[in-house]
């Protein structure tokens, strides 16, 4: 967790995404919205609430009343309100501050090995460049009011790219500004609507020492700060000297920490394999155009005109009483608010009513569930067929995808072959010898959806289809033996033993069909030479 110390905030703030991820550790004194005004006098500030914070500093418990805000710089704020009731004194020579706390007197040592931080600097709108002009675009950042070194990202200043932006000084005032774009090419050039075009970057007019400077004439809001030092505060673009970036610009899309791309750390993860650093650049920037696609930290609702109609059978509206769940009351009621401001659901004064309750996923958190059996009963089912899984599975074939490998269907699928899943064959591995019928249909169920991946299957699996062909009336006489072991055990070993996969065909090369059959099966393949 980040907290920052501010002496120009009045109170103390905790950033709304950080509650959100833990609901039950933080208590809700009030949930009254209201707003505040940042130190620039213009920006507003919005605030959900107010939560009781319980704070562990140098090993002592603190407590402060914070405001649930959004948009914050980082993640707590403790501001004036936490200073002079714990008598906070900073001592800016010897790098330390001092805490009060039951008549005994803390101290903690300023940290210097916190990694900066650069901010994004986002297209506000979608533009359009018309070739060799200049074009002043809106920009925005997450930082109300500013003037900081910005950075062009390395996808605007590499050799192959017609698009230039000027690395300069930008002031931003409730949280907007203006850059210029220069369009060099002989066509018109397209920027979308939250395109990364750079970032905000710290400075300090002495790069080389580790002093703190402080600019007394500025007030310094909470969301002035980036990284380890203040953002300088106050100076024109006239009187600014631009300092020596080169490294810092080659080193930023490997090192930026994004408040506005959650994805980001996970654009990068899947982007450290590739050697080459040029490569690495250019899909990390398209990864960043488009990153609003990965962004699941807030919900979104497709656009469509599409309205959906539930045929149903003629029939009075069916109702059900809401299940009871005590100890998810409170979760429930948070997620149903989340999804009414995000547009996912609204209010309804239907006749109709289905109940709803909650499921635990792996990771902990709960999944809203509707039960719609009753609506279920009335409705005219669709006669649509459904796609048919083999055809849907050959239509992925070689030189027809836009996918180095995809997991679909219980199947690995890449431009050579298709092969099962290792998770869906261990699964099949850890079935124990059957005991009943019912457990040896369950194991053939299982395995004859890979067959086509095994030679020779019906021959192999002929001792337990004996048993397993049994008329109702014969089901008593059902028995494991020896063979059906046996089958049992070489059908799973041939499951582990390569090669496990199919190839797709040769478009060039003819295809023969070879069939067989014999008393326990019947069969084909397709060969190619």
């Amino acid at each position: 967790m980040q907290i920052l110390l501010d002496t120009g905030a009045t109170t103390t703030f905790i950033n709304k995404k950080l509650v959100a991820q833990y609901p039950f550790d933080f208590l809700y004194l009030n949930t009254l919205p209201y707003s505040f005004v940042l130190a620039d006098g213009i920006a507003p500030f919005h605030v959900h609430g107010v939560v009781e914070l319980h704070i562990e500093i140098a090993n002592q418990i603190t407590t402060i009343k914070a405001h649930v805000a959004e948009n914050l710089c980082t993640d707590l704020i403790l501001g004036i309100d936490y200073i002079i009731q714990y008598n906070l004194k900073f001592d800016i020579r010897r790098q330390f501050v001092s805490i009060e706390h039951n008549n005994k007197l803390y101290q903690i040592k300023f940290d210097h090995d916190v990694k900066p931080q650069y901010v994004p600097v986002i297209a506000s709108n979608s533009i359009h460049i018309p070739s060799h002009s200049n074009y002043s675009v809106l920009v925005s950042t997450c930082i109300s009011s500013t003037c900081s070194l910005f950075v062009p990202h390395s996808y605007f200043s590499s050799s192959c790219h017609s698009l230039t932006v000027p690395q300069k000084f930008l002031e931003f005032h409730n949280y907007v500004s203006h850059i210029t774009l220069s369009n060099l090419s002989f066509r018109t050039q397209y920027i979308n609507q939250g395109t990364c075009l750079g970032y905000l970057c710290q400075y300090s007019s002495t790069p080389q020492s580790n002093k703190i400077i402080f600019h007394s004439d500025t007030p310094c809001g909470a969301a002035n700060l980036i990284g380890d030092e203040p953002v300088l505060l106050g100076v024109s673009n006239d009187k600014a000297t631009l300092p020596d970036v080169t490294q810092l610009t080659k080193s930023i899309p490997f090192t930026i920490s994004s408040v506005f791309s959650p994805a980001e750390n996970d654009f990068r993860d899947l982007i450290k394999h590739i050697d080459n650093k040029n490569q690495q650049n250019d899909i990390l920037a398209l990864f960043l155009n488009f990153r609003h696609l990965f962004d699941i930290q807030k919900h979104n609702i497709a656009k469509t005109r599409i309205h959906h109609v539930i045929n149903t059978n003629p029939h009075s509206p069916p109702a059900s009483k809401p299940y009871p769940q005590p100890d998810k009351e409170e979760y429930m009621f948070k997620m149903i608010q989340e999804f009414l401001k995000a547009g996912l659901i609204s209010e309804s004064h239907s006749p109709y009513a289905a109940p709803a309750f909650l499921v635990k996923k792996k990771d902990s958190t709960f999944r809203l569930v509707v039960d719609y059996k009753k609506l279920n009963l009335i409705t005219i089912k669709d006669s649509s067929p459904l796609p048919n899984m083999e055809d849907t599975i050959r239509k992925l074939g070689p030189g027809y995808q836009y996918f180095s490998k995809i997991n679909y269907l219980g199947h690995t699928i890449d431009k050579d072959t298709i092969k099962p899943m290792t998770e869906n064959i261990d699964a099949i591995l850890n079935i124990k010898d059957p005991c009943t019928l019912t457990a040896a249909n369950k194991f053939i169920g299982a395995l004859s959806w890979y067959r086509k991946f095994i030679p020779g299957f019906a021959s192999v699996a002929s001792p337990i289809h004996s048993v397993t062909n049994l008329t109702r009336n014969n089901r008593r006489k059902f028995q494991w033996k020896f063979a059906q072991s046996q089958a049992f055990q070489r059908l799973k070993q041939m499951l582990v033993s390569e090669p496990l996969f199919l190839h797709y065909p040769v478009d060039d090369k003819p295809i023969i069909l070879t069939t067989d059959a014999s008393g326990v099966g019947i069969g084909g393949v397709l060969q190619q030479e």
